[in-house]
């Protein structure tokens, strides 16, 4: 969390020094195209079944994403997302043991909705909320394959919703840099077709913290 922090001030102060003082006024009817990249690390990673007997644990990885912005008024924008994401899976069991699992590939498809807070300058901070849906696939660890006799996990797709805030800074009156901070609540259901079938309900709520750019039409 602390890493996270300090990246957080880190591009806010690459922010104020790219920022120049133009007011982005009369957005309603543009339109906006861009990337972001992002941090992602999944705080909340419970099972809720308990049938694999272990607890799965991704780490924090890096996430790229295309970003699509329409403002439908001056200080209200919507905003599709489309990006890639891929991580470790690790599991430990009751006694803390622990072992490679395999490697998780996201690809999120989020729809968020943006009110952009009037401050008269060309610093635009903004609130959002929105969901989304992640295609997940999974590749096992051969070392976990051989060990515990697995041969077949899938990962079924999912639903998503999260709450996120941000700022946006115009450079130009047609281009910004932005800062956006996301909350993602993701639950994902890993398939163990080894032996007796079974489902683990797993929790892949995480914190992102990304920096991306925008050109407006």
């Amino acid at each position: 969390m602390r890493k996270k922090i300090i990246s957080v001030m880190f591009m806010v102060a690459a922010l104020a020094l790219v920022c120049q003082p133009v007011f982005a006024a009369g957005m309603k009817g543009k339109f906006g195209l861009g990337a972001r990249f992002a941090s992602v690390d999944s705080i909340n990673h419970t099972s809720n079944s308990g049938t694999i007997n272990s607890n799965i644990e991704p780490n924090t990885f890096s996430q790229y994403t295309m970003t699509g912005t329409y403002y439908i008024l001056d200080y209200l924008a919507v905003e599709l997302e489309a990006g890639y994401g891929e991580t470790k899976i690790s599991t430990s069991n009751a006694n803390g043991l622990g072992t490679e699992y395999g490697w998780l590939k996201q690809f999120p498809i989020l729809m968020s909705v943006r009110y952009m807070i009037p401050t008269g300058t060309n610093w635009s901070p903004y609130i959002g909320a929105g969901g989304g849906y992640y295609v997940n696939d999974f590749t096992m660890d051969r070392s976990y394959q051989t060990a515990n006799a697995a041969t077949d996990v899938n990962v079924n797709n999912s639903y998503s919703y999260h709450a996120n805030v941000g700022v946006e800074c115009f450079v130009t009156r047609n281009s910004s840099v932005n800062l956006d901070v996301k909350y993602t609540w993701n639950r994902v259901d890993f398939d163990n077709a080894a032996g007796t079938p079974r489902t683990e309900e797993v929790d892949l709520d995480g914190l992102s913290v990304g920096a991306g750019f925008k050109v407006f039409f």
